[in-house]
């Protein structure tokens, strides 16, 4: 992996007493030796790819884990994994015992950043069924439908495209940042779509139009269901940020609000307001001179023209 990949760090989590020959054997790599619990999470967040060779292992809680952090995981067909994983949609496996086939499967995901973020956003989906909940749903439909053919989804081809195309789009993108006048023009676009601007908007209906209260409610209510919907999707995809995904080529000129990108939170409240202030104020929009005027009343303010 070090050959085709010369940035990559290899971390080696806990202790044992195998730890001496595997100095010996892997002198580039860190030994963290024994971590408490937090450290652990803090590594698994740092990761990008994990690697578990173990055939001793009766479950694994490890595969588990870094499936939850959201890590492709490159491993043995064999315990947990065989269990967990479903090669190429949410990690990778191969025959248990085949040593050069692991290596081979490790050296070949560790160069395509596309392809093992993509498999650690599905692994993190696949862990988070492994709830109390899901466990006993799962158990009831086995034991109560035993014919039931539980099919296992394959990946699907048009995926692997969008994550190509999107890699290609940033990476034209980032080239841009280069230019002072298109950065401060992608920063200023996003500073306009944070909260405050949309909460000031809120607050100026009552200046901008007829029946402010109603108005003002309805703002306010797809704004809270725009945040529900924001959260609730946030969590389930896991979609993290291009400059995480693909560090090699993708340059963060703003601090990140967060880790994960999709869905946009500026965007989804753009377009929820942008309806409502067509349908309220169209002429507030650039094309309110294509309106006929005999579709509008004049209202006691001046300035404000209502159109049905």
């Amino acid at each position: 992996m070090r050959e085709v990949r010369p940035d990559i760090a290899q971390v080696i989590v806990g202790d044992g007493p195998g730890r001496a020959q595997l100095e010996k054997a892997l002198p580039d790599a860190h030994f963290t030796g024994f971590v408490g619990q937090e450290a652990l999470a803090r590594h698994y967040a740092s990761a990008d790819l994990f690697i578990f060779p173990s055939l001793s292992e009766t479950w694994g809680n490890v595969v588990a884990e870094a499936m939850a952090s959201g890590l492709a995981v490159v491993a043995y067909d064999h315990a947990a994994s065989a269990e967990l994983i479903n090669s190429g949609h949410n990690g990778i496996t191969v025959p248990a015992g085949n040593s050069a086939a692991f290596q081979q499967a490790a050296v070949d995901l560790c160069q395509h950043p596309a392809d093992y973020a993509r498999l650690g956003r599905v692994a993190r989906l696949r862990a988070l069924e492994q709830s109390w909940m899901g466990i006993a749903e799962q158990f009831c439909i086995t034991y109560t439908k035993p014919w039931r053919l539980i099919m296992r989804p394959r990946p699907l081809v048009v995926f692997d495209r969008l994550d190509l195309l999107e890699w290609q789009f940033c990476q034209r993108i980032s080239r841009l940042s280069i230019y002072r006048p298109w950065r401060i023009t992608l920063q200023a676009a996003s500073r306009l779509g944070d909260w405050p601007v949309w909460v000031l908007l809120i607050l100026a209906q009552p200046w901008l139009q007829p029946n402010s209260a109603w108005r003002l409610m309805q703002y306010s209510v797809i704004a809270l269901f725009a945040v529900a919907v924001y959260r609730l999707v946030k969590t389930r995809l896991c979609r993290e940020r291009p400059f995480i995904t693909y560090k090699l080529g993708i340059q963060c000129c703003e601090p990140a609000r967060d880790r994960y990108s999709f869905p946009s939170g500026h965007t989804m409240h753009a377009v929820m307001f942008s309806v409502l202030v067509a349908t309220h104020t169209p002429w507030l929009l650039p094309y309110h001179s294509a309106v006929n005027p005999a579709d509008c009343d004049l209202p006691s303010r001046p300035g404000v023209a209502l159109c049905q």
